[in-house]
């Protein structure tokens, strides 16, 4: 089987356990519209954090006001 094939397969899969886990722990999100469906994930911010995100890096986004203003 050509190459693009198990690619698009592992994305489906890893698109579908994401949905998963984000239903079975009950995480805010947003599912994109299209063929392939990824999740989104909204933030968390009475806690400062961002399913999207690592803590950290999310720290940083808010601290610079252009990333922030994107992630608007």
């Amino acid at each position: 089987m050509p190459a693009f094939y198990y690619a698009a397969a592992l994305r489906r899969e890893l698109c579908a356990r994401n949905l998963e886990y984000a239903q079975k722990h009950l995480l805010a999100h947003q599912v994109s519209i299209g063929a392939a469906q990824v999740v989104c994930y909204d933030a968390a911010e009475d806690i400062g954090q961002h399913g999207n995100f690592l803590p950290a890096t999310y720290r940083a986004i808010l601290k610079n006001d252009n990333w922030r203003r994107r992630l608007q």
